[in-house]
């Protein structure tokens, strides 16, 4: 809505702006498509009409802060899952751990690994643990895409035993390529899995 000395009547200027009000623009912020509030961009100097590089001016700025506070609500989202995700990584009872698929770090690992390791293990090299089951296996097949799940049965020294290793690669909170790691013993009956 833009309002100036070419569209404002004398009753507007009285009874909506109390006498005070020369020339308004009013923008709608809408965030994924709702109506969330409003910019108001007021000149109460003089009557005046309003430049066109004014009104580009008043709606890229209003377009600018619409798609921020929707960034940053899609990121606060993305945060609620992830939290709940980690949640449900941790209540796990098996072992699990993500880490980065081009450098191996270690950027979550729930208690249960955690306390068969006795380290934190966030930050560690993930593949002085399990080496990428997907370039061992590349040699014997390749999985058709990143996010099917890959079984590897193996003697991993840093829990002394053997294990069937379950990887599947998928992003994690940013755009990055990680591997998510469910650890079970070998004797697990792959039937409750």
């Amino acid at each position: 809505l833009i309002i100036d000395k070419s569209t404002m009547t004398n009753q507007m200027r009285v009874e909506v702006f109390d006498g005070k009000v020369k020339a308004i623009m009013i923008f709608p912020v809408v965030i994924e498509g709702e109506y969330k509030g409003r910019i108001i961009f007021i000149d109460n100097t003089k009557e005046r009409i309003w430049s066109n590089q004014e009104v580009s001016f008043a709606r890229s700025v209003t377009d600018a802060i619409s798609r921020d506070i929707s960034i940053k609500k899609r990121m606060s989202r993305l945060k609620d899952m992830s939290d709940a995700v980690k949640g449900l990584f941790q209540d796990m009872p098996v072992m699990f751990m993500v880490r980065d698929n081009k450098n191996g770090r270690i950027i979550y690992a729930n208690e249960k690994i955690k306390k068969k390791t006795g380290s934190s293990l966030i930050g560690e090299n993930g593949f002085d643990i399990i080496p990428r089951l997907r370039d061992e296996l590349s040699e014997f097949s390749s999985p058709e895409s990143y996010s099917e799940v890959v079984r590897f049965t193996r003697y991993i020294e840093q829990l002394q035993g053997i294990y069937e290793v379950r990887e599947v690669i998928m992003d994690w909170e940013d755009d990055k390529q990680y591997s998510y790691l469910a650890i079970l013993p070998e004797d697990t009956n792959r039937e409750e899995m």
